[in-house]
């Protein structure tokens, strides 16, 4: 009688398996960081507004941008709170800011690897969805911009799959809610993620999740949202912060704003990358990949209703890219296995999907937004010299009034007054007409009020520094409305007088107020 084999374990199977996933992630880590730094001296003059709020919570006198005053200019809470870690321990809040969102975004491509398609699956659907996020320019440039994006990208990618993963085992992961209440906390669209993630879960998963299983998941959401919620209610008197009264109204030009800013994202990244992310919802998983399906139109749309943004490189696409990088590597593994693409045929098919990935590359290379991102740097190194200049020549007790409010105010480190309102209330819920038919963010102004706050300085038409002597009026360029009401308005020709200073880029104009 023969004797049955027993199979023993095989000792190689488990590193074989990790083997494909670990060198996705080491590749596309090394591509993004290289990528990342062709823009290593780009930040966002809003990043300053963030290292205000920062530097004033560490000054004791709350996470305000002036002192006294309560006003929620800030839309990222636990950047603020980061930053005030930076400042707390030395470390200059830019380079903490840089460190902690190329960390963000190597733990995003981590998330997309663990839960995308593993091995059997090719090595290419593995890695179709990491290149993605590794070569694109949005992720690019906000490695390095300043902001929270990639830090609230990543704690909801992990947020959403992690009780999509508990899910499918019948209970929703109470750490992923715990990871999208910090999304929560890092922007307020995270508590729109979270209900959005828990109701098409909740849906796909009906059979299989007794809504006591919810519980759990709920009780560790609500923990830690609504106490910061109830405090941020109360410290400044509205629901949502005073940013989103200053940029967002409800008209139908806005959302055709937002159509349109949708579409150019879209175009950036390359419209084909819809075809593998429609096919994904083929794969053997499909409840889990039909929830990050609906919750990629469900970010279109809300970027579409907010109106897009005015930031470089399509700062507000990063959440829905995300999940579209996630879509991508399923519906790459879905097209190879159902077409048997083995040997020479996956070798050719490959070639349009590398086609696909130079494409994406290309606006970090040339075009209209990489001349945006040059621009906006050109423009906040001049702010941060004429806030240096501010800082080192004005008198106690003085003010300034500007438009851009990051960098000026925060090397100048005198009170004040945002005549676009993303830091001042007044000018925030300003009931404006034609709201979203103009740039996001440049839309709001009042200059009677400004005015009559009678500030020692005003900044208006300054985006860059002039090398050469120039007449004061040819060194001034009023872009926005706001501007060229002000220049106008007989109030401030009768109070107003311009001067020139130099710093060491070139030399800028500043109104300085004078008494009758």
């Amino acid at each position: 009688m023969a004797r049955r084999r027993v199979l023993q374990p095989s000792t190689t199977a488990a590193p074989a398996v990790l083997a494909a996933p670990v060198a996705v992630v080491a590749v596309a880590s090394l591509l993004l960081i290289a990528f990342a730094s062709r823009f290593s001296d780009f930040v966002t003059d809003d990043a300053f507004i963030t290292f205000r709020y920062a530097h004033n919570l560490l000054s004791g006198h709350g996470m305000v941008f002036n002192p006294g005053e309560r006003v929620e200019g800030y839309t990222n809470f636990l950047w603020v709170l980061c930053s005030s870690v930076a400042l707390f321990v030395g470390i200059d809040p830019e380079t903490a800011a840089r460190a902690l969102s190329l960390l963000a975004w190597l733990a995003l491509l981590v998330a997309v690897v663990r839960f995308g398609p593993r091995p059997p699956a090719s090595m290419v659907a593995i890695a179709a969805g990491p290149l993605l996020l590794a070569l694109h320019p949005a992720v690019s440039v906000w490695a390095m911009g300043g902001l929270e994006e990639p830090l609230f990208v990543c704690l909801m990618l992990w947020g959403i799959c992690l009780t999509l993963k508990g899910a499918e085992d019948g209970r929703p992961a109470v750490a992923g809610a715990a990871l999208l209440a910090g999304a929560a906390l890092t922007r307020p669209e995270g508590a729109g993620v979270a209900a959005m993630t828990a109701l098409a879960t909740a849906c796909a998963y009906r059979r299989q999740i007794r809504y006591a299983a919810w519980l759990p998941w709920a009780a560790m959401f609500l923990a830690l949202f609504v106490p910061y919620f109830v405090w941020r209610w109360s410290y400044y008197g509205y629901p949502v912060p005073n940013s989103f009264y200053a940029k967002v109204g409800s008209t139908g030009a806005q959302v055709l704003r937002g159509l349109r800013y949708v579409h150019e994202s879209l175009w950036v990244t390359g419209y084909w990358w819809l075809v593998p992310a429609a096919l994904a919802l083929t794969a053997a998983r499909r409840r889990f990949v039909a929830v990050i399906a609906a919750l990629f139109v469900w970010w279109l749309l809300v970027v579409a209703v907010l109106g897009g943004d005015n930031q470089p490189m399509y700062r507000f696409f990063l959440p829905p890219l995300a999940l579209l990088g996630l879509l991508v590597s399923w519906g790459v593994a879905c097209s190879i296995e159902r077409l048997s693409l083995r040997g020479p045929r996956l070798a050719v098919a490959v070639v349009p999907l590398l086609a696909a990935f130079a494409y994406t590359t290309l606006p970090g290379f040339r075009g209209p937004q990489l001349a945006f991102v040059r621009q906006h740097r050109m423009e906040v190194d001049a702010w941060r010299q004429i806030g240096r200049w501010f800082h080192d020549n004005s008198r106690a007790g003085e003010s300034i009034a500007v438009l851009p409010a990051g960098a000026i105010p925060y090397f100048a480190e005198l009170p004040a007054i945002d005549m676009l309102g993303l830091n001042d209330l007044h000018i925030g819920h300003r009931q404006m007409p034609d709201m979203g038919s103009g740039p996001v963010g440049h839309e709001k102004y009042d200059v009677d009020y400004v005015l009559q706050r009678a500030p020692s300085y005003i900044l208006v038409g300054v985006y860059g520094l002039s090398p050469d002597p120039l007449p004061a009026n040819r060194m001034i360029t009023p872009y926005y409305a706001a501007e060229r009401l002000l220049l106008q308005h007989p109030q401030f020709l009768a109070h107003y007088r311009a001067a020139v200073a130099s710093v060491p880029g070139g030399r800028f104009v500043y109104f300085v107020r004078v008494v009758p």
